[in-house]
């Protein structure tokens, strides 16, 4: 009778055991499994859209600089300025600009493409401008950028002094970059420009 319940003892054991065995194991194989991508789909405008995965980094030479005909200007003179783009031979289908300025000195004024099929969005943040340009989807010839002025932004100087005009190539989760038709963001080297204002 003792030996009865000594062997159901250790038949219990050895089932919690293999229980134990078998929750460890299949919580490794869910732990190890690779995780599937999210992809959301927006509706925008009657046309799906739908990531299919982030883009990669590249560097190949490219860059957007700044420029104007006057860098001495009195207060409430127009600043007008050109973004000019070099993609390093590869065909572009939209950039993303982060420019950082005085926002007491300088007003902006407007953001003009300056590519027919390339429409700019902007956003003014505390202290820099995002600017947005999409080529449009209706558009088959290619885009490819040496050294050309792409945009030109217009700004109204409020005070005198001497200031920068930035590009930068990240602020928080925002990055400047131009995105290629293959879905690679190209990081292209960035230039500022020094205005005096009198």
């Amino acid at each position: 009778m003792e030996n009865k319940i000594f062997k159901g003892k250790i038949f219990g054991l050895i089932l919690i055991s293999l229980l134990f065995i078998f929750i460890i194991g299949a919580l490794f194989l869910l732990t190890k499994r690779p995780k599937k991508e999210k992809i959301e789909v927006q509706k925008n405008n009657n046309l799906l859209i739908s990531p299919i995965n982030s883009p990669t980094d590249i560097q190949k030479g490219a860059y957007l600089k700044l420029k104007s005909d006057l860098n001495r200007l009195k207060v409430n003179q127009s600043l007008n300025m050109q973004i000019i783009a070099d993609s390093a031979g590869e065909e572009i289908v939209g950039f993303d600009i982060l420019l950082v300025y005085d926002k007491n000195a300088f007003d902006f004024v407007k953001a003009l493409s300056l590519l027919s099929d390339f429409k700019v969005y902007t956003y003014e943040s505390e202290n820099y401008l995002v600017l947005t340009v999409v080529k449009s989807p209706q558009s088959n010839s290619p885009s490819i950028f040496k050294e050309m002025p792409v945009l030109t932004l217009s700004f109204t100087p409020k005070t005198s002094g001497q200031f920068v005009f930035i590009l930068k190539e990240k602020i928080g989760k925002e990055t400047t970059g131009l995105m290629n038709n293959k879905t690679e963001r190209i990081v292209p080297a960035l230039s500022d420009l020094k205005i005096e204002i009198e």
